[in-house]
């Protein structure tokens, strides 16, 4: 019986023990919590301040600093638009703040592939100014890319460019011919048994016809002028030569007659916008179209064609054009 006494009386005395450990377990969490807390700080507001202005403040208040470009067009340069963690948020002294600063550099988004609206738009949202955003049609084609999207882009994806930055979509369309009215010429080879050289000869989609000068030395500086409704003009086709044939012998006239080596360019009334080609002249051209596309479109309701150089004919010095088509692009 007094053996049993003696173990109640430890068994009372433990309660109090442990009563008194967790007494003291709780006084140091709270202790804890408030030195935590004495470590806490309020993040400032530096929306709307300039870089230098918001990295000063941020550090006199002990915070570390990261900053980050973005690009903003309706914010002045070195403006801070956003910040993280946000304003009056509380975090360790010593945190890094992120600060997004506007800058004038954009990075080209990717734009391949999409419609001719999601290319500008996304181009907008990276900082770009609309009026920066020049399209230019093509007639070239991309695997995977139908018509009404972008087939490139300059400057390329990826670039770092001013947000001032002209930037040209090029989109895929693809190539019509314009409807010409009328054509004149300098001069104009007189008709010979009965055949005409006149200058429509070579827009009326008959290669057995053609405009032929008349003037010495293969007809270098004398021109044809073709008009037409004002069109976006991308290039031209031109068959070289005389390429009729000879009912005769059967043969083509191309090599016996002069054709044309190089060819001058310029548009409209003014004659302006001068450009230069080189033609070629082989067996392929002597039946064929030769393509010229030029650098950038030109908005124009008449082309000039001057004679700059000729390959002379085995018989005939006068240089001929057989058919010449104008090149607009179905946008």
């Amino acid at each position: 019986a007094i053996l049993n006494l003696i173990e109640d009386k430890d068994n009372e005395l433990n309660p109090s023990t442990e009563i008194e450990s967790t007494s003291d377990e709780a006084s140091s969490s709270d202790n804890q919590t408030a030195a935590d807390k004495a470590n806490y700080v309020r993040v400032p507001n530096v929306i709307g301040l300039q870089r230098e202005e918001a990295e000063e403040l941020l550090k006199a208040e002990r915070f570390e600093v990261q900053v980050f470009e973005i690009a903003n067009n309706n914010f002045e340069i070195g403006e801070v638009r956003e910040q993280d963690p946000s304003n009056g948020s509380e975090v360790v002294s010593g945190s890094t703040v992120k600060i997004y600063v506007v800058s004038d550099s954009v990075t080209i988004p990717k734009v391949f592939g999409k419609s001719l609206e999601e290319a500008k738009r996304a181009l907008v949202e990276s900082g770009i100014n609309e009026s920066n955003i020049h399209v230019s049609y093509s007639y070239e084609t991309e695997d995977g890319v139908s018509k009404g999207e972008v087939i490139k882009i300059k400057p390329e994806e990826g670039e770092t460019v001013n947000n001032d930055q002209v930037i040209t979509l090029y989109v895929a369309g693809s190539m019509k011919t314009v409807q010409v009215n009328s054509a004149t010429a300098s001069s104009i080879l007189p008709e010979e048994d009965y055949i005409d050289y006149g200058p429509s000869n070579a827009i009326d989609g008959d290669p057995a016809t053609g405009w032929a000068e008349n003037a010495p030395e293969g007809g270098i500086g004398e021109s044809i002028t073709l008009y037409f409704d004002e069109t976006k003009v991308y290039g031209f086709r031109i068959r070289n030569g005389y390429q009729k044939v000879n009912p005769n012998s059967g043969s083509a006239l191309y090599y016996e007659n002069s054709s044309v080596a190089r060819i001058g360019v310029t548009f409209g009334e003014s004659q302006s916008n001068y450009q230069s080609y080189g033609l070629s002249n082989g067996q392929v051209e002597s039946v064929n179209f030769q393509e010229v596309i030029l650098d950038s479109p030109v908005l124009t309701n008449s082309i000039t064609f001057t004679i700059e150089d000729y390959y002379s004919g085995s018989q005939w010095q006068d240089t001929t054009i057989s058919e010449i088509e104008i090149l607009s692009m179905d946008e």
